[in-house]
């Protein structure tokens, strides 16, 4: 069984990185925080609040972080940080157009596939990857440059690892 805190932080992630779609982003994502994990035995939950402070509420406590100085998506992610493993609406929900009701049994399976994939690791990635970024953009174009993109199969983000 996994921290509560970890479960919440990884499913907040996945929501930030691919919404509610049904991709392998989320497992992407994990496998990739597995990795880390491993290669450094630091903790779960801190590698998946250090790469993704903002998604994770984690910038107060860290506001050195690279992320937290990025200002312009915050208001985005208000109503993804006040997500909820008790799958009641988040805070900051209302500046979002679709009523709750219609995302909170998305939100459940959200959970419920951090927590299989925590369980039972699935690697849909050709090699686990290192970072993971938007497919368009400088962040992009800078990650092509200096990593290797991999397959992870039809995700909405891009994933590298690095040039050997």
């Amino acid at each position: 069984m996994h921290p509560a805190a970890l479960v919440l932080a990884l499913a907040q992630v996945c929501v930030s990185e691919a919404n509610f779609r049904r991709t392998p982003d989320c497992a992407a994502i994990v496998q990739r925080h597995r990795g880390v994990v491993e290669r450094t035995g630091r903790p779960w939950l801190d590698v998946v609040r250090e790469y993704s402070p903002r998604a994770t509420d984690y910038c107060g406590a860290r506001p050195d972080l690279p992320s937290c100085r990025v200002t312009r998506q915050l208001d985005r992610m208000t109503w993804i940080r006040g997500l909820r493993l008790d799958a009641r609406e988040p805070h900051g929900w209302g500046t979002v157009t679709i009523p709750w009701a219609r995302r909170r049994e998305a939100w459940i399976a959200r959970i419920a596939e951090v927590r299989s994939l925590l369980e039972v690791p699935r690697y849909p990635c050709a090699e686990t990857p290192l970072h993971w970024c938007a497919k368009r953009g400088r962040i992009y174009a800078r990650a092509k440059r200096h990593m290797r993109e991999v397959s992870c199969g039809v995700t909405v983000d891009a994933f590298f690892a690095p040039r050997d």
